[in-house]
């Protein structure tokens, strides 16, 4: 059985068809339904094999993937604890500076830079700067597992 649907335009959808009538803003029907990007643009952050170390980027293996993101803040002449990674950590530099301390390194990246931190280093993040350093960060690890550890 063929159920024909005709769709009337008052300001108002109405789609009319198999015993129901259902109504819907009309703007829906004006959708673009190109399959073209209008408006849209993308500009690779990052692209990398290795975190900022030089160490070859490993991905956890598990059957419970987890996938966090976060804002951090470091006030002026504030830094995290010393602390390593068991996972991918990728962070952006949102505003500010951060400074991150890795073996004895220091490395710098400014407001939209981005980097894969360390895995398995002790290290520390920094703001060397006058304003607050603002941070997405987004970690690849484990549900049920930390994606920080604390070094003594």
């Amino acid at each position: 059985m063929k159920t024909a649907i005709r769709t009337l335009v008052l300001g108002v959808g109405v789609a009319v068809g198999s015993a129901c009538l259902t109504t819907f803003p009309a703007t829906v029907l004006a959708q673009d339904h190109s399959h073209d990007a209008v408006g849209f643009e993308g500009t690779v952050l990052l692209k990398t094999t290795v975190t900022a170390t030089d160490q070859p980027l490993t991905l956890p293996q598990t059957d419970k993937p987890e996938i966090t993101s976060m804002l951090f803040t470091i006030q002026p002449n504030g830094h995290s604890t010393l602390h390593q990674h068991p996972v991918p950590i990728i962070a952006y530099v949102l505003e500010g500076t951060l400074e991150t301390r890795v073996a004895g390194v220091s490395r710098t990246y400014k407001a939209g830079e981005a980097v894969v931190e360390p895995m398995n280093s002790p290290m520390q993040a920094f703001n060397p700067g006058g304003v607050p350093t603002k941070l997405l960060v987004v970690m690849i690890g484990e549900e049920g597992k930390p994606n920080s550890v604390a070094v003594k």
